[in-house]
């Protein structure tokens, strides 16, 4: 529910630490299954697990087939991946790229996306973007958003770029990081065309304003911007990197556009926009069914459950 907490325990300031590793098997054993989130946790859930006697379920967070050296990912994470009673994916061609790479059973490999509180993200009426975008000080072009961590891989300069290479467009940046500087060098250039949010507590004010959400990544998993974007009603421009095709359909609920091409973005800006109410409810639609908290939860539980019964 809004606003509650889980209290997590620290097990200790490594993943290999003694008592670290003591710490998680005495959890462990309190518990009736162990679940590790991401690559970090994989190989100290495992063992842990083992330890315990508990079956033991993986859920990989990004892509796998961005791990550069095959060999070594191989050697270091086949032995735990083939000991976990299930692995998850958050993508379909992750699944595959499990099953092939580690040549895990098909059965032991499933999908399960991220979750998202739908009824947090509402669709955006026409009255409530005017409104958005009253409050904001934004005038009535063609906006779109970026949100996300100001990194190199997120590659946010490829996004202002693209938007300001098309005629009228403005963007409107959420987040923090290392680029911050120069995102701020380019915003006090264009002030009309660039409006730097800086961090944001709660992104759905900007996502309300805006006509599209921009995702220019390098690399990804399963953006969770672009669900909480597609669940209020907003069509994505959006690199098809990782598990975005998954997630985006390309002419349906956004544009899919190569990584590397600033003017496949800025040319996607008039179709997204001209499109933006049939796209915005198709992703609307696609993004409650597959990736509301409520789904995602009950396919968890039925996991669990068939996990235990094994």
């Amino acid at each position: 529910p809004a606003g509650a907490y889980l209290e997590i325990a620290v097990a200790g300031g490594s993943r290999w630490s003694p008592i670290g590793l003591g710490k998680l098997s005495a959890a462990a054993r309190k518990s009736d299954v162990v679940i590790g989130f991401g690559g970090a946790a994989l190989q100290a859930g495992a063992l842990s697990a083992l330890l315990a006697r508990r079956p033991f379920i993986y859920r990989s967070i990004g892509d796998p087939r961005r791990w550069h050296d095959v060999r070594a990912a191989s050697l270091r994470l086949g032995a735990p991946l083939k000991h976990a009673s299930a692995v998850v994916a958050v993508f379909p061609q992750a699944r595959l790229e499990f099953i092939r790479r580690f040549g895990l059973d098909h059965d032991k490999v499933t999908v399960i996306p991220r979750g998202v509180q739908a009824n947090r993200f509402p669709v955006t009426t026409s009255a409530e973007r005017t409104e958005a975008r009253r409050h904001l000080g934004l005038d009535n072009r063609p906006w779109l958003v970026f949100v996300g961590s100001l990194t190199e891989e997120k590659a946010p300069l490829r996004a202002i770029d693209a938007v300001l290479a098309h005629p009228t467009a403005g963007l409107i940046v959420c987040g923090d990081g290392p680029l911050l500087g120069k995102v701020r060098e380019r915003a006090a250039a264009q002030p009309e065309r660039l409006h730097l949010q800086g961090p944001v507590v709660d992104v759905r004010p900007s996502l309300r304003a805006a006509d599209a959400i921009i995702l220019s990544s390098d690399t990804e998993g399963v953006p969770g911007a672009v669900v909480e974007a597609g669940m209020t009603g907003l069509p994505a421009i959006a690199s098809a990197v990782g598990g975005v095709p998954f997630l985006v359909h390309d002419s349906e609920t956004g544009i899919l556009v190569k990584p590397d091409s600033t003017r496949g973005f800025t040319d996607a800006i008039d179709s997204a926009v001209r499109g933006g109410v049939s796209m915005g409810l198709a992703a609307a639609q696609w993004c409650r069914q597959e990736f509301s908290m409520d789904v995602v939860a009950s396919r968890w539980a039925d996991l669990i459950r068939a996990t235990l019964n094994r």
